[in-house]
């Protein structure tokens, strides 16, 4: 069998052991039938008496990426970017869990696996693998993101990390603070060093409104690399699919620590939405001198039929587009990221893209998004300057 196959396999088996999960939790009721609801969010059950709910859902983003490169090779490419099936629900009043794992594509691996408790008003604990409390970017929701990739500035923020974590939400203000290790399984989205420490973000939104919001954030990261860690931070040009990266530190192996601090915006008001962000990475070294990395993006939104994207303030994030036409909805996008891999004796070099993009939601759960992105590294991870032009495609459903 060819790793193709192996691979296809391996994460059929997994979807069907999460499958037989969600049927064990199953209530052995005689109106069982008539419980489930299958509708825009997925897949829904609910017991006669409320206390428990669950929910099949999945997301599937199918990419094509054509490639004007310059020095380094990039292949035209078309492939699955994600293929998610999750299980999720609540059982009572305070418990929570979901169960999240990728298939498909570039980015396989367990995504959300945790148990959260809500048994307190406003406060929430988790633990399990989840996104870590750091910056705004990475809590949103790939089916959410203005554009079809984060941004440059995202090597430096992490994703799931395994660890626990508490929120408190009251009124315009958010705080969340957890301790956090490596991440399920083999794969790190970070920096690809084995290592653990605490997280915090706060995040406080003097205005907010139906049609209108204000919200500021920062956050910090400090983590401790296991000895004979390898550090490592590198991106490709902000398409998932490229085969090649233009900025790549290469392998770090005296690392010791690091400390991470992000400070965030975002303005919304009716169809417009704005989102910038900055990150500084301080890395210290036990040969070596330290060295210092930072990025960050500013981007602009704007939805032509009249909707306005979501704001949560549990989570202090911006949400996606619910289309009020029978045709769709359609949005405008425009971002600049930067990101800085240049420092002492790494030259992991300098990037700055410029990117444009248009998406089309059909409906709650459907959407086709075309992205431009200019892509310029001076220097890049060899010292040489290049530019790389990116068109590329999505068709995404997600319930």
């Amino acid at each position: 069998m060819t790793a193709a196959g192996r691979s296809a396999a391996r994460g059929a088996r997994h979807i069907g052991m999460m499958l037989l999960v969600g049927l064990a939790l199953l209530p052995q009721v005689g109106a069982a039938a008539e419980t489930w609801r299958a509708g825009s969010q997925g897949l829904r059950y609910r017991s006669d008496d409320g206390a428990v709910r669950l929910k099949l859902g999945g997301r599937l983003h199918y990419d094509a990426a054509w490639y004007d490169d310059d020095l380094t090779p990039l292949a035209d490419d078309a492939d699955v970017r994600r293929l998610r099936l999750n299980l999720s629900g609540r059982v009572g009043d305070d418990w929570s869990f979901k169960i999240d794992r990728d298939v498909g594509g570039t980015s396989r691996g367990w995504k959300n696996v945790w148990l959260a408790w809500s048994g307190v008003d406003h406060l929430r604990l988790s633990a399990g693998n989840q996104i870590a409390p750091f910056g705004v970017e990475q809590l949103q929701s790939s089916n959410s993101t203005l554009l079809m990739e984060r941004s440059l500035m995202s090597a430096l923020t992490p994703s799931f990390l395994k660890g626990v974590q508490a929120r408190y939400a009251l009124g315009d203000w958010t705080a969340t603070a957890g301790y956090f290790g490596d991440p399920l399984g083999d794969e790190f989205g970070q920096n690809n060093a084995s290592g653990q420490g605490p997280l915090g973000r706060l995040t406080f939104a003097p205005q907010h409104r139906r049609y209108r919001t204000l919200h500021f954030g920062a956050s910090i990261q400090q983590r401790s690399l296991d000895a004979g860690s390898e550090f490592r931070l590198r991106t490709r040009p902000e398409s998932g699919v490229a085969d090649a990266v233009l900025l790549d530190t290469g392998r770090i192996v005296d690392a010791d620590e690091f400390v991470a601090y992000g400070a965030e915006g975002i303005w919304r008001y009716r169809g417009w939405s704005a989102q910038a962000e900055y990150v500084r990475m301080d890395l210290q070294r036990h040969i070596g001198s330290d060295l210092r990395f930072d990025g960050g993006y500013a981007q602009l939104g704007y939805v032509l039929t009249g909707e306005s994207r979501r704001y949560s303030r549990a989570s202090g994030t911006l949400g996606g587009i619910r289309p009020r036409h029978d045709w769709g909805a359609l949005e405008v996008a425009l971002r600049y990221s930067q990101l800085d891999l240049q420092d002492g004796d790494v030259s992991g070099g300098v990037g700055r893209n410029l990117g444009a993009g248009i998406n089309w939601y059909l409906n709650r759960n459907v959407a086709l998004s075309a992205n431009f992105i200019r892509a310029r590294a001076r220097p890049n991870r060899r010292g040489d300057d290049e530019t790389a032009n990116v068109l590329q495609l999505r068709a995404q459903i997600h319930f």
